[in-house]
């Protein structure tokens, strides 16, 4: 054995370097293959580093050297003995590595993306994971993986450090690892504790959703591609000849989706008139350059809601204004005009002023529908009631033209209202595939009127709050319901109730949605808990909608047949890998889960002649914690069943999330130096970042 080899005996560990220096030197070494037992020892010291780490010694070397060689070498022919000598010298250097590999896994197992010895780390992951053989370990520990990757980014974030190939490579490792634990839910049925680790998996996805806007907060750059190529045309709509001589500037976008160009304005006061024109890959958008400051102080104060950049074209968007005085009192029963002053936009269907009214909560609802690309729609407001005021642009909107989305698109979600802005209202929303209606007049405590599929019979419904009927004289208060949010790719209303609860106050509100392509409705109902409830006081309040059934007809929930009975409801205990219940409803079959996904799941599926409801237990909501149950309803005829199964063992994104209204993920994002603050007056440079919003990192 050379010197140097001993002295790593000796001494511990080479570094790595020394093994390296080590390898390059046993390349000339003709190759012999260790025994089927040393392999497999080996691979076992690969699992527990440190077992290698303490072979490494000159006793333990020797041992194996013994029992490779036997005790007497002279026993053997010469060429059993070379060969027996070279598999010695492998088959240490491999200990070697192995120990090595041991120590520097250790001493990496706190290291962050950049570190030196952070490909360690992953490298000693993926082999852990790899030799994890049964389901509940591999989702445990891949569950473990995807945290620690969440984690990661946000290192990366605090330090700013967001080079666009590293983020790319956490992220994407991150959903790898959710997707194993995703793919085991589905296929093993027998997943101990399946429902605890979809409830982790819901946690992990929200914060992966909070990691998500941070990375966008901290650098576009870390979450989207740059739209290098891009066509890029800035303009001043003042009509001010602010790029040498012209009012526009063009150009393309370079690879990593940024151009310069000089301007010359008029300081900070100029920025709100520019406007820059994108197309690539088939999009085209028109957007502000600089987002609309507030509307000027006065003693009104208007707001308007949800925050969207853009719309796309021929896709009404519903949006809510609230006004308030300079108390902070909201002001009621205030008359309003509403115009897009560019001219390239609809407001509540016209072209001119859209007359509006404030309810009693001082909010009026309205929609803006982008007809053109020529320009940024702006949407000014004024007061007609008093002395009036003139509120100035409330909402500035870019326009998206993308493919395959907009212009009377097939599946687009529409929806209809009637009613105070506050509700009740009367609403029906389809997507072409199914019909969501509920009445104002409704029986009290309706959620959903009924939900039909288009062209084929029987309904779904109605689903009704069971605790309105039972708490008898209890105090309580119902809003809505009312349209909450509607766009192209989703629209969604809400109905809330309020009871009191032996001394505290319990409240549900249900947000039922519909999404474009949805073969279904999609109901949340949040529950929450003000003051300590009296024992017992929350009885029959944690059922979550009941959905009505025929009486007598047999139910299929979780797997389990139950023929409804009078008297108390029959008790089914809820099953994660199988959240469904199904029935017959004369004319076909109704379809009611609690997908793979939620943020809570029910104990039991209660069923009596009334219907079918989803049971949790007092235990799971406590004062000051809000609960949320996610459920989706259909009614399909026998061909359907499997494929709405196939989406609650999938899970759903969650109707209040589908589309409340953000910007259009088809788009591009921009980013503008130097800020509007920062400008200033006379020539200057400016740089604008264009990025594709329909590449992120974690991918859609």
């Amino acid at each position: 054995m050379s010197d140097s080899t001993e002295r790593g005996a000796e001494t511990g560990p080479a570094g790595p370097e020394d093994v390296l220096a080590v390898v390059e030197r046993i390349r000339s070494v003709p190759r012999a293959r260790p025994s089927a037992a040393f392999r497999m020892r080996m691979s076992l010291y690969s699992r527990l580093p440190s077992l290698g780490y303490r072979l490494v010694n000159r006793r333990e070397a020797s041992l194996i050297e013994r029992r490779i060689l036997g005790n007497e070498y002279g026993s053997r022919p010469g060429w059993a003995v070379s060969a027996a000598r070279v598999a010695a010298a492998v088959a240490l250097i491999v200990v070697l590595a192995v120990g090595t590999f041991g120590v520097l896994t250790v001493a990496a197992r706190n290291s962050n993306p950049g570190d030196a010895l952070y490909s360690i780390k992953r490298m000693s992951e993926d082999l852990e994971l790899a030799f994890t053989w049964d389901n509940a370990s591999r989702v445990e520990k891949s569950l473990l993986l995807a945290q620690k990757r969440l984690s990661e980014l946000d290192y990366l974030i605090s330090r700013k450090e967001l080079d666009a190939s590293r983020v790319a490579e956490v992220a994407g490792d991150y959903s790898e690892k959710t997707r194993t634990v995703e793919d085991i839910l589905l296929s093993d049925g027998r997943l101990e504790n399946a429902k605890g680790v979809a409830a982790q998996l819901k946690e992990v996805k929200s914060a992966e959703k909070k990691i998500e806007k941070r990375l966008a907060a901290a650098g576009t750059v870390a979450t989207l591609a740059p739209a290098g190529g891009a066509g890029v045309t800035i303009r001043d709509v003042s009509g001010r000849k602010s790029f040498g001589g012209r009012d526009y500037y063009s150009a393309k976008a370079g690879a990593d989706g940024k151009l310069s160009f000089p301007a010359d304005l008029e300081g900070p006061a100029a920025v709100d008139s520019l406007e820059v024109s994108i197309e690539l890959d088939g999009r085209r958008e028109v957007l502000p350059v600089y987002r609309a400051a507030a509307p000027a102080g006065g003693p009104l104060k208007a707001t308007v809601t949800p925050a969207v950049e853009s719309l796309l074209l021929d896709s009404p968007q519903l949006f809510t204004m609230t006004l308030v005085s300079e108390t902070g009192a909201r002001i009621r029963g205030l008359s309003l005009r509403l115009r897009d002053t560019s001219g390239t936009g609809y407001v509540n269907g016209t072209s001119g002023e859209a007359a509006l009214l404030t309810d009693s909560e001082g909010r009026c609802s309205f929609t803006v529908e982008k007809k053109s690309l020529e320009r940024v729609s702006r949407i000014s407001a004024r007061v007609l009631d008093g002395a009036g005021q003139d509120l100035g642009e409330v909402l500035v909107l870019g326009g998206l033209e993308a493919p395959g989305a907009g212009r009377a698109q097939a599946g687009g979600v529409t929806a209809r209202a009637s009613g105070p802005a506050g509700g009740p209202q009367t609403i029906e929303l389809d997507n072409g595939l199914v019909r969501v209606a509920v009445s104002a007049a409704a029986e009290p405590g309706t959620v959903v009127g009924s939900v039909t599929r288009t062209g084929e019979p029987g309904a779904a419904g109605p689903l009704r709050e069971p605790a309105y009927g039972i708490r008898g004289t209890v105090p309580v208060s119902t809003a809505g319901p009312y349209l909450a949010y509607s766009g192209p790719a989703a629209a969604g209303y809400d109905v809330s109730f309020r009871f009191d609860a032996g001394g505290a106050v319990f409240s549900k509100t249900y947000r039922v949605s519909l999404s474009r392509d949805d073969r279904f409705a999609t109901v949340e109902c949040r529950m929450a808990v003000e003051g300590e409830p009296g024992a017992g006081s929350l009885s029959g309040m944690l059922d979550f909608a009941l959905m009505e059934a025929a009486p007598s007809r047999e139910v299929v929930a979780s797997g389990k047949s139950v023929v409804p009975s009078q008297g108390e409801a029959s008790l089914v205990r809820f099953d994660v890998a199988e959240p469904y219940a199904v029935f017959d409803s004369g004319a076909a079959s109704v379809f009611y889960a609690c997908p793979l996904g939620s943020e809570a799941y029910p104990s039991a599926w209660a069923v009596d002649t009334s219907g079918v409801a989803l049971r949790l237990s007092e235990s799971e909501l406590r004062s000051g914690k809000e609960l949320t149950v996610t459920a989706i309803l259909s009614v399909t005829g026998a061909d359907g069943v499997g494929r709405l199964e196939g989406t609650a063992l999938r899970g759903v994104a969650g109707g209040s999330t589908a589309s409340s209204g953000e910007t259009a993920s088809d788009g591009f994002l921009l980013t503008v130096s130097p800020a509007a603050p920062e400008m200033r007056e006379g020539e200057q440079y400016m740089t604008l970042g264009v990025y594709k919003r329909y590449q992120k990192v974690f991918g859609d």
